[in-house]
């Protein structure tokens, strides 16, 4: 299913909720989607903001790493608008300013930028640090979002190079209104430590692998990023009791792009919606629906559940447990709700990746084919890719290789430099951004709101009480009525033959 939204409103905002037992004791899941007017008036009320550009010299860089980095600093500048401000800052062993402060985007003023990328070369340490420290102290705009683009290919080896100390020196000078990207160059980077940066930054962290383009993937970003509408976003969710909302920061809102969040509800949506934000300097609010999730839900008019809203849940919050894990040390009760929200929903984890295995144990069980459709997209990010880089929609069969790609990205967890700790991070930021769900080959699945686990030749429920099962043979009259009575199992019966589920406090056991 492709769900879309439409609105006329210069930001629209959609609802969908679904409550897994309706009158029953679990609360209810929601997806609230915020995205900007698409059309050409829109765009002439695109507010400017500040970039600072912080690139790495240092004599690691030499060769094809210099050249690309002048070429990612030449498409940044160029594309600047009239209404930006800009800065340039080289660092190696020391830290070199463009300008003292960032200066609006003149013709002049990019002219010099393009000299100043072209003449920059290789040789030195790694000064991360004081090359931080001096974007983020500068004088900018206060009117505008300030974007900080870093770039580097190794480990600090200048000033501080321990993470806590490097962090607590950042927190110090940080601006409220001032958001950080870091791109890692190759494996030999600290990801702890760039990602951390980029966590309290408010922004977020890519990697560029060895075979891989940094002018490509700091371009996709620089694009992404370069068209601000709402910034500093707060939401009033119309009265409900919400919790455990994920991302936990709701980041800045940009042309082209939109937001989108995934939380619990105990109660509510029985007042309008209202998303606050800044236009600029100014602070705009817009307010939708009557009340009740039914005047915003994309969903009104559909009589099925929308039963991949948990597992997308799960693992929005799966991949904020271990990157909470990955940044500040493994802690037990993390470590204990990761594994438990895996098993539920079959989600692969550095402690959950006995969970991916291979499709020939579910063969005689038919289990749902690979050529069968098993994926919900809910935006573009399916094909663009959450880093905003374009890529190869993945295909039906992918389930099985997404599984085994998991469980191997997870392989390294612990660490944090190498190509291991990039494949973890990578993994990690993968399930923070999930927008789509799709079929896994795990032993365990999440269906109709029930878990199953493959054990003795059968998908059997999570508590099902296997010794008073009642068989039905498959395709029956009696299997037929099951169904009839209980229309819910009919996702159930997609696992094959051989299953055993619990409805309407009795336990059925499915024969082939």
């Amino acid at each position: 299913d492709l769900f879309l939204g439409y609105s006329e409103k210069d930001i629209g905002v959609n609802l969908m909720t679904h409550d897994p037992d309706g009158d029953g004791t679990e609360n209810g899941y929601f997806m609230l989607a915020i995205a900007p007017k698409v059309s050409a008036e829109a765009a002439t009320t695109e507010i400017g903001q500040t970039f600072t550009f912080v690139m790495d010299t240092s004599g690691s860089m030499a060769g094809d790493k210099i050249e690309q980095a002048r070429t990612t600093l030449a498409f940044c500048v160029k594309r600047l608008k009239p209404q930006d401000h800009f800065n340039v800052i080289r660092f190696s062993t020391d830290v070199e300013s463009l300008y003292p402060n960032p200066k609006p985007a003149t013709a002049g003023a990019i002219q010099e930028a393009m000299a100043f990328a072209k003449a920059i070369e290789p040789a030195g340490g790694t000064a991360i640090e004081p090359a931080l420290v001096s974007a983020l102290k500068q004088t900018v705009p206060k009117s505008k979002p300030h974007q900080v683009i870093f770039v580097t290919d190794g480990l600090p080896t200048v000033g501080m190079t321990d993470n806590g100390s490097i962090l607590a020196s950042l927190d110090a000078v940080k601006p409220t209104n001032t958001r950080v990207f870091t791109f890692g160059v190759g494996f030999s980077v600290n990801t702890l430590l760039l990602d951390s940066i980029a966590s309290k930054g408010r922004g977020r962290s890519d990697y560029v692998k060895p075979d891989e383009s940094m002018e490509e993937a700091v371009a996709a970003l620089y694009t992404r990023i370069s068209s601000p509408v709402l910034t500093n976003i707060s939401i009033e969710y119309g009265g409900a009791r919400i919790y455990d909302v994920y991302p936990t920061q709701i980041p800045d809102l940009f042309r082209g792009d939109q937001i989108v969040l995934f939380g619990r509800f105990r109660s509510g949506f029985s007042k309008p919606i209202v998303v606050k934000g800044n236009v600029g300097a100014a602070v705009r609010e817009f307010t939708y629906g009557s009340g009740g999730a039914k005047a915003l839900a994309l969903d009104e008019k559909s009589t099925s559940p929308l039963e991949f809203m948990p597992k997308l849940w799960a693992t929005r919050k799966v991949g904020f447990l271990l990157d909470q894990i990955r940044l500040n040390g493994r802690q037990p009760e993390l470590e204990t709700e990761v594994i438990t929200l895996a098993k539920k929903f079959g989600l692969v984890t550095p402690y959950t990746s006995f969970l991916a295995v291979d499709d020939s144990e579910f063969q005689q069980n038919s289990p749902p084919r690979d050529d069968q459709p098993n994926e919900v997209l809910l935006n573009s990010d399916a094909i663009r890719g959450g880093d905003g880089r374009s890529r190869r929609p993945m295909a039906a069969s992918a389930p099985k290789r997404e599984a085994e790609a998991k469980a191997k990205a997870f392989k390294d967890f612990d660490a944090s430099s190498g190509e291991g700790a990039v494949a973890a991070a990578e993994a990690t930021q993968d399930y923070k951004e999930s927008n789509t769900v799709k079929g896994n080959a795990t032993n365990r699945r999440y269906v109709a709101n029930r878990t199953f686990e493959w054990k003795s030749n059968a998908w059997i429920q999570e508590g099902a009480d296997t010794a008073k099962a009642t068989e039905v043979k498959a395709f029956s009259t009696d299997y037929f009525n099951l169904l009839k009575k209980f229309p819910e199992l009919k996702a159930v019966m997609k696992l094959g033959e051989r299953v055993v589920v619990k409805a309407g406090g009795k336990t059925y056991r499915v024969i082939p």
